[in-house]
């Protein structure tokens, strides 16, 4: 992900007003897609990093791994857009 040099940016802040709960989905070798809700921490100091911890044996790392791709999803309030 590419970092913003702006300390407010527009996805910080609407992901400091959110649950800390997106939904992770990978695609194995066989092309399996497999989603998973997850919860994140945002960095403090960085925009667009966030950090999730899984055991390193899941099927998500695997696919991760296997093939470098990975999607995220989360919902908005109707208040937040």
């Amino acid at each position: 992900m590419e970092k913003s040099t702006e300390n407010n940016s527009e996805f910080r802040n609407v992901l400091s007003k959110l649950d800390n709960i997106i939904v992770l989905s990978t695609i194995s070798q066989n092309e399996t897609i497999s989603s998973s809700i997850i919860t994140f921490r945002q960095s403090k100091t960085e925009d667009n990093t966030l950090y999730i911890m899984t055991d390193s044996k899941t099927n998500r790392v695997r696919n991760i791994r296997q093939n470098g791709v990975a999607s995220l999803t989360t919902w908005f309030d109707e208040k937040q857009g």
